[in-house]
């Protein structure tokens, strides 16, 4: 189909439980425009690592995954499915993610915590600053980033230790404005918000 890029599923494996598949695994197999994957991208029904992706090396001539940072690819694959012209999709887990409790994303951290509200507040500026999406769209696609933004700051606030941490943290505050008036989050996302803009 001459796609730039081909995703697939992964499912999470454990020591000592069953494997667990978050997504339908139907085997079904679709081309998309680039819009259609962001779509799935920032709504998490696909998944938005980097390690079920295949594609061409092209890219890397022009775009890099962060250097010294956590959560990196959150902050990539939606750059590189915006560049591309098409895209494939097998609803089928060909990536096996293990989980080991003692991981760095396992492990409970201020730049745990941090680099993962960074990400998402890159993916709210995308969002909000894309001419792919309508009003609505932009209010849809964001409440996920933002629910998953709010409590990852309320965590790295509370996380934050040091002078420069504690600098840090506070800044990212300001992207709380990239959510959009009407977006629909849930009870607890309302609430971490406004608890964010009482205590700092």
């Amino acid at each position: 189909h001459d796609l730039d890029i081909v995703y697939s599923n992964h499912v999470k494996v454990y020591d000592d439980r069953a494997p667990l598949y978050t997504y339908k695994e139907s085997g079904e197999y679709k081309v998309m425009t680039p819009r259609e994957m962001l779509i799935l991208n920032f709504t998490h029904k696909i998944p938005v690592h980097s390690c079920t992706m295949i594609l061409k090396r092209k890219f890397f001539d022009t775009m890099h995954f962060p250097e010294f940072s956590y959560y990196e690819d959150r902050r990539l694959t939606y750059k590189l499915i915006n560049e591309s012209r098409k895209v494939g999709y097998i609803d089928k887990a060909y990536y096996h993610y293990y989980q080991r409790s003692g991981s760095i994303v396992h492990t409970p951290s201020w730049k745990n915590y941090y680099d993962f509200a960074f990400a998402e507040k890159r993916r709210l500026e995308f969002i909000n600053g894309s001419d792919l999406f309508t009003s609505d769209e932009k209010k849809r696609l964001s409440k996920v980033v933002a629910e998953t933004f709010l409590s990852k700051l309320r965590r790295a606030n509370m996380k934050a230790k040091t002078h420069d941490q504690k600098v840090k943290s506070r800044k990212l505050i300001s992207a709380m404005a990239l959510i959009p008036e009407g977006c629909k989050l849930k009870v607890k996302s309302r609430l971490y918000r406004k608890l964010i803009k009482v205590m700092y």
